[in-house]
């Protein structure tokens, strides 16, 4: 290769916008090399030049075994090339999608612990990827990983100025913070956003908003949370989904504060997963024992069947619901709080029908043929009256022989009207069915209703079904228990059994605070025909000696029953503790006097004196040096770059131009009469043109944002699309879909250009 013959050329990696990689055969040192160059387009343009070396600088800096090494930087006659480690694998993205799927999850945590050392490496080293998603993770067969494209990376304690540097580069929406949809500043808490955002695609199989525009996804970045992991791939543990939704807080407060803490979450998470007996996930089985299918909830999921099972995260000691529903059966409803693998079995019973049920089936059967009352009882009135009509009329015809002629062309005419309204009621025989129908099953219910009346009159002793409203009461009132006895159980009983479920409301008082115990039920719930129930605490033994403590509840209002005479109860923890534990008085500081000189610190760029403030801290002073070099301040350097923009227009021929834009590029414009231009890319910095695009149609005016010129924005007319870095991917014609498809250009921030005709 011109320029590199120490290396032999093997085969193309890949290629973007900025540059490409090879392999390629060092025939020195005889092993395999990454050859990353930038494009010969770029080598002329100071800022990627400047870029494409810091990122071999950074590379050289970091010396991780997760993080692809660096060998050599050459730049020469044939550009620029940076020599680094060949590690074969795959993108992260593409093995995820054409190997594995969704990873399992204890592989997943194994696989993203290395990434996360890799990370948290970079920002020791006061690093920040900025750009950190799967497409920048390698990936083999044996899991080993290695992190790529530092090309944009900002190095936050050597050089401030690069800042801006990347500021073109092709960033990922979706992996993007919010903050840096935003146009705020990045940090190191953006890079822990991504990285969130990437372990939920290796957990999910799939990235996050696919399928939506570029400007969707800004909004939903920016405004709404990620959506949970089992809303996608449920075979994941609450626990992680909950890492993972702290990981991408729209606030970067609220995220993991370094990577290291990141990763211990899931280290821990790993050490449950393998346990066994895990303590905050437990499996949950509810079967109908007498077999009739039904459906099942368990909270908000469902299934139809006759038994179902799912698992659930208890570490917030939140209540599951059940309920199993099935139309004409009683319908269960239950909480529970899990702390064990349960198993529960539930026998449902027919509902006992009544006259209110069958006029409720029948409405609901009926309901279809009930739409158009109105408008097919007027058709049948109608019909009614014209056939009364023509009896009338017959009746006349036979009795008044003298006015026969006029009686008889009536009837014909009442004859037809009846015919066609005939017609108009056919099609609507079942509503007319079942119009006779529920009359008939009325006149059934007021004859019913009037025969059970004269039967309680003449018998004179009505049979009563009595109803019971059970009472509820404490079993006892008062109970004093050590401490060491952590979980309890609070007898409550009812004076009768009920059909239906009663809920009990508990408030909690005392001079126990929430140190001591913990609540496990809130509302005490009775299933059907259950006469007792408990409520449980679970006592926090502290280990601090102290005087005992009351623990005092009342049963509230109750659903389904009334409250008995026994409500309260009083439930004292007995403490065990022998040993006094006091508490060192810690002694009060003593702090500088108000005014002492404190420290010289730097403010921005400037240095000042601070002073104590007599109470610890300190405040600012008056100013020692502006513009101190030991604040970090740098002295502009003088421009020396010639502007080529006048030779360049006197010698070239054009019919329009536009003056530089704030990267320096202009452009001159040939019109040829035939809706075709000419259009020829320049840069202040360089006598030669950069790239030059015949376009088709109209230009009114030209705007300029990210190395793209954009024409006619905002105007319902032809649009183009120049892209200075990538030709190939510019638009130089006009048509209805590429309207639709560039719409955006009309609401995104740019610089007009202004267009000078000579």
């Amino acid at each position: 290769m011109e320029g590199l013959e120490r290396y032999k050329k093997i085969k193309d990696l890949g290629e973007g916008a900025q540059g490409n990689v090879i392999l390629a055969w060092d025939t020195l040192l005889e092993r395999n090399v990454a050859i990353k160059s930038l494009h010969m387009s770029l080598t002329s343009d100071t800022l990627h030049v400047k870029r494409f070396k810091e990122e071999a600088k950074t590379l050289a800096s970091l010396g991780h075994p997760s993080i692809v090494g660096v060998y050599e930087y050459i730049a020469n006659s044939s550009g620029c090339h940076l020599m680094m480690e060949y590690f074969e694998g795959h993108p992260l993205d593409l093995y995820i999608r054409n190997v594995t799927g969704p990873i399992p999850e204890e592989r997943t945590i194994d696989i993203f612990i290395k990434v996360l050392e890799a990370m948290s490496h970079i920002h020791k080293k006061k690093i920040i990827h900025r750009d950190i998603k799967p497409s920048n993770i390698m990936i083999n067969d044996k899991s080993e990983i290695r992190l790529l494209d530092f090309g944009i990376a900002k190095n936050t304690e050597n050089d401030p100025t690069l800042t801006k540097i990347g500021g073109s580069a092709g960033y990922t929406p979706m992996y993007m913070s919010p903050e840096h949809c935003n146009g705020e500043p990045i940090t190191k808490y953006s890079d822990i956003y991504s990285l969130g955002i990437t372990l939920w695609q290796m957990l999910t199989g799939k990235a996050p908003y696919e399928g939506f525009s570029q400007g969707q996804i800004y909004s939903k970045v920016a405004n709404e949370p990620l959506p949970s992991i089992q809303s996608v791939y449920p075979k994941v543990s609450l626990k992680m989904n909950a890492i993972v939704q702290k990981a991408t807080q729209k606030d970067p407060k609220k995220r993991f504060t370094t990577c290291d803490a990141f990763k211990k979450e899931l280290e821990q998470l790993k050490k449950h997963i393998k346990d066994i007996h895990t303590d905050f996930i437990f499996n949950l089985s509810v079967n109908i024992a007498n077999g009739i299918d039904a459906t099942i909830y368990l909270d908000e999921e469902q299934h139809y069947g006759t038994e179902f099972s799912k698992s659930f995260d208890v570490s917030k000691n939140s209540p599951i619901t059940i309920k199993i529903e099935k139309p004409g059966y009683k319908k269960i409803e239950q909480q529970l709080f899990l702390k064990k693998n349960e198993v529960m079995n539930f026998n449902i019973e027919k509902q006992t029908d009544s006259f209110a049920s069958l006029l409720l089936e029948l409405k609901n059967n009926t309901a279809p043929y009930l739409k158009n009352i109105s408008p097919n009882l007027s058709k049948l009135l109608i019909y009614l009256k014209l056939t009364s009509l023509w009896a009338f009329e017959s009746v006349q015809l036979k009795f008044k022989k003298n006015n026969s002629e006029a009686l008889v062309l009536n009837t014909i005419e009442t004859k037809k009207a009846i015919a066609g309204t005939v017609n108009t009621i056919k099609p609507h025989k079942k509503e007319y069915a079942s119009y006779l129908v529920l009359l008939s099953l009325i006149f059934v219910a007021i004859f019913s209703f009037s025969t059970e009346k004269e039967a309680l009159i003449t018998d004179g002793t009505p049979e009563e079904t009595p109803v019971f409203i059970p009472k509820v009461n404490f079993e006892t009132l008062k109970t004093g228990i050590p401490e060491s006895q952590n979980v309890v159980k609070i007898a409550v009983v009812l004076s009768e059994t009920t059909d239906s479920i009663v809920k009990i409301p508990l408030k909690f008082s005392g001079t126990a605070t929430k140190d001591d115990y913990t609540i496990l039920t809130e509302t005490l719930i009775l299933q059907a025909n259950q006469k007792k129930g408990f409520i449980e605490l679970d006592i926090i033994n502290d280990k601090i000696k102290e005087q005992d403590e009351t623990i005092l509840i009342e049963l509230q209002n109750p659903i389904n029953a009334t409250l008995g005479e026994q409500f309260n109860y009083s439930y004292t923890i007995l403490n065990e503790d022998s040993k006094i534990i006091i508490p060192k008085k810690t002694p009060k500081k003593k702090y500088p006097a108000r005014g002492k000189k404190f420290k010289e610190i730097c403010y921005g760029v400037d240095l000042y004196q601070y002073y104590h403030d007599g109470k610890g801290g300190s405040f600012r002073g008056s100013i020692i040096r502006k513009n101190s070099t030991s604040c970090g301040y740098k002295a502009p350097l003088p421009t020396v770059q010639k502007n080529y923009y006048q030779n360049i227009i006197a010698r070239e021929p054009h019919d329009r131009r536009t003056s530089p834009n704030s990267d320096g590029y202009f452009i001159t414009i040939q019109d040829n009469g035939k809706r075709k231009s000419l259009i020829k890319v320049w840069k202040i910095t360089s006598q030669f043109k950069v790239n030059e695009y015949e376009i088709i149609g109209k230009i009114d005016n030209i705007h300029y944002s990210n190395h793209k010129f954009y024409t006619n924005k905002s105007r319902p007319i032809d649009h183009h699309i120049i892209n200075i870095l990538d030709k190939n991917k510019s638009y130089l014609g006009s048509t209805k879909v590429w309207e639709r498809k560039f719409d955006f250009q009309k609401k995104g921030p740019s610089e007009e250009n202004k267009i000078i005709s000579n």
